[in-house]
């Protein structure tokens, strides 16, 4: 069978998070696959920093002896546009960076390569009409559009009224950790993390954005908590506040999340001397974050509105960690049943479904065996062959 060669284009590392993780996870699998070669281009830098309106770990990526590109310099996109390979995958999950993959995708096409690309956020959270027009040239130069579930395709196909792009569900992967639940790693990490070992924990973590509920969540915990009160929540975090400097104070105010950043620091300001909520408000290493969704019963992302799947959730669920989830984009594939995904958004659903877990499964260690099986149809193996025969099928025309 016909080898095929293919750029793998996206960020990779522990540098940053988002889209690293699975694009690490997707080049490992496909790496294991027979007639694939598989080489991967990073960024040195995919947009200016005020585009990411949180504090946190730098973008710039240096490291892995891969390819390297800057979405200002156009020097660096030669390197792999003018190779011999067959296939160029790139991933894309913001808006912006179309204004630059436009010009990438139109010299990738000069040279008479095929063009596939993998949204990883259909219906983007940033509604900038310009940036929607050049987003919708950049996808119409593709030969193949990847997406994660039939919501996104069809937000994605209802773009396109003349040409209409090969669009593929393609499951976001699930990578199962084997983390160690045993009580005396709980005792040692929760000793490490400052935490108690006798309390039971509740996670909400990632950056923090208006769109994914914390405000309800927050007001639900507060009428609920009295039921509990041996059980804390913790919000952990980075808030898209304009920390990097001046120029990302303004993009954090174009993109509306300046004023929920400064709502949540007040809400932590007035409960830190709650027993019940603790907030993480600044970027949580790797290692510290996997001991948190380690150590807590449940973790919780009442996204308002989504498109995709969450690669916190899907860290989550991969841990083994019950993830209680709304009924949007792929959320729902890692829920382990009905009772695990909201009926609806509002502050008293998530009260009376977060209330009813905890009160319903005392045995959270029986229902971590339940996530655990949940997941295993979303290997990342299975989503590497569903990436083979794409690029077959895009190689053959």
């Amino acid at each position: 069978m016909t080898n095929i060669s293919v750029n793998l284009v996206s960020t990779f590392g522990p540098t940053v998070r988002g889209v690293s993780p699975y694009s690490d996870s997707l080049l490992a699998s496909l790496r294991e696959l027979d007639n694939l070669r598989i080489e991967p281009v990073d960024y040195i830098k995919q947009y200016p920093n005020l585009l990411l309106p949180s504090k946190g770990k730098d973008d710039t990526n240096s490291k892995n002896g891969y390819e390297l590109i800057h979405y200002a310099k156009p020097e660096t996109w030669d390197s792999f546009v003018g190779n011999s390979n067959e296939i160029v995958h790139i991933q894309y999950w913001s808006p912006f960076m179309a204004t630059y993959l436009y010009f990438i995708a139109k010299r990738i096409k000069f040279a008479k390569k095929h063009l596939i690309v993998t949204v990883h956020n259909a219906d983007q959270h940033e509604k900038i009409p310009l940036l929607k027009m050049i987003e919708k040239k950049f996808l119409g130069l593709c030969d193949a559009i990847i997406c994660h579930n039939h919501t996104s395709a069809t937000i994605l196909a209802e773009r396109f009224d003349a040409f209409n792009p090969l669009i593929k569900v393609i499951h976001h992967g699930v990578k199962q950790s084997k983390y160690d639940n045993s009580k005396d790693k709980r005792m040692m990490y929760c000793a490490s993390l400052g935490l108690d070992p006798e309390k039971r924990y509740i996670l909400f973590f990632g950056n923090i954005r208006p769109y994914k509920g914390i405000d309800l969540l927050l007001e639900a915990w507060s009428d609920i908590k009295y039921k509990h009160p041996n059980t804390c929540l913790i919000i952990a975090g980075r808030l898209w506040d304009g920390s990097r400097g001046i120029l990302s104070v303004i993009a954090a105010k174009i993109l509306g999340t300046a004023k929920h950043s400064l709502r949540i620091k007040r809400m932590a300001e007035m409960n830190s001397d709650s027993e019940q909520l603790k907030y993480l408000l600044s970027f949580v290493e790797q290692d510290d974050l996997e001991k948190l969704i380690s150590i807590s019963c449940l973790t919780v992302f009442p996204y308002t509105k989504f498109s995709g799947q969450s690669g916190a959730a899907t860290l989550a669920a991969g841990i083994g960690t019950p993830v209680l989830v709304s009924n949007c984009g792929s959320l729902p594939d890692l829920a382990v049943d009905d009772r695990f995904i909201f009926s609806e958004i509002s502050r008293k659903r998530i009260a009376v479904q977060l209330d009813e877990v905890l009160q319903n499964y005392a045995n959270f260690t029986e229902l971590r065996k339940h996530q655990v099986a949940k997941i295993k149809p979303y290997s990342w193996l299975h989503s590497a062959v569903a990436h083979r025969d794409l690029y077959r099928e895009v190689f053959r025309g």
